[in-house]
């Protein structure tokens, strides 16, 4: 046997040598078209549809603001209103009905405390949400009560739903009222806080906010589909 007959072929060098380049793409590529199938089999184009209208009209008041702009300019800051009000409704109602007929495709399973820290976690977050239309203490402790509100619901949620049509929903949300709260500080500069407040209004703000979270309870099942045990 020669030296030569020792010696790799070169076609089976250049295979080896590929190889690698080959299963790149490949690899990539595997778990796009799997989550893909997975969310047209499930039936979460509507959800994911109204999550992206949702984040992205949000986004004009604070980082498209030169569209925003633009648009007033064009017709009428009435009209931009209306449209902002409509366009957050519709991804609203499309995020909630692609909710409800999205399939379940369990993804973790939830911790056992998650039951007792969840109610919590979205009282604080309905309080914070009702707070930021209020003049009550809370806002000269959290800059943007209504964005941390939604980190709290939305956190909670989390932790109360381990599948995929709840993960992309509340994991969106959650991403967007941290993303809003960053455009906002950049944009606002440095945080002024407010003077102090009378404590009765910390106190109707804490009433209103559970009354609306009791509120929310009773017409939980109604609205979303399930009883609020398993969401909240």
């Amino acid at each position: 046997m020669t030296m030569k007959n020792l010696l790799p072929h070169p076609k089976m060098k250049l295979t080896r040598t590929d190889r690698p380049a080959q299963q790149g793409p490949l690899l990539i590529t595997i778990p796009i078209v799997t989550v893909f199938l997975i969310v047209r089999e499930l039936h979460m184009t509507l959800l994911i549809t109204g999550l992206v209208v949702w984040i992205a009209i949000h986004l004009l008041p604070s980082y498209f603001t030169g569209i925003r702009a633009n648009i007033i300019e064009k017709s009428s800051k009435h009209v931009y209103l209306a449209f902002v009000a409509i366009t957050v409704l519709s991804g609203l109602a499309m995020m909630i009905m692609g909710w409800r007929s999205s399939g379940f495709f369990p993804l973790y399973d939830i911790p056992t405390w998650a039951a007792k820290a969840t109610p919590i976690l979205v009282l604080g977050g309905f309080i914070l949400f009702f707070a930021s239309g209020s003049t009550s203490n809370i806002k000269r402790f959290i800059r943007h009560p209504q964005l941390m509100g939604v980190t709290l619901w939305a956190s909670a949620h989390l932790m109360a739903n381990g599948d995929l049509r709840s993960i992309i929903l509340f994991g969106g949300m959650l991403f967007w009222s941290i993303m809003m709260m960053i455009c906002l500080n950049q944009r606002d500069g440095p945080w002024e806080k407010p003077a102090p407040q009378k404590m009765i209004k910390d106190i109707i703000t804490v009433a209103v906010g559970a009354a609306a979270y009791v509120g929310m309870i009773l017409i939980h099942e109604w609205l979303i589909g399930v009883p609020p045990t398993l969401t909240m």
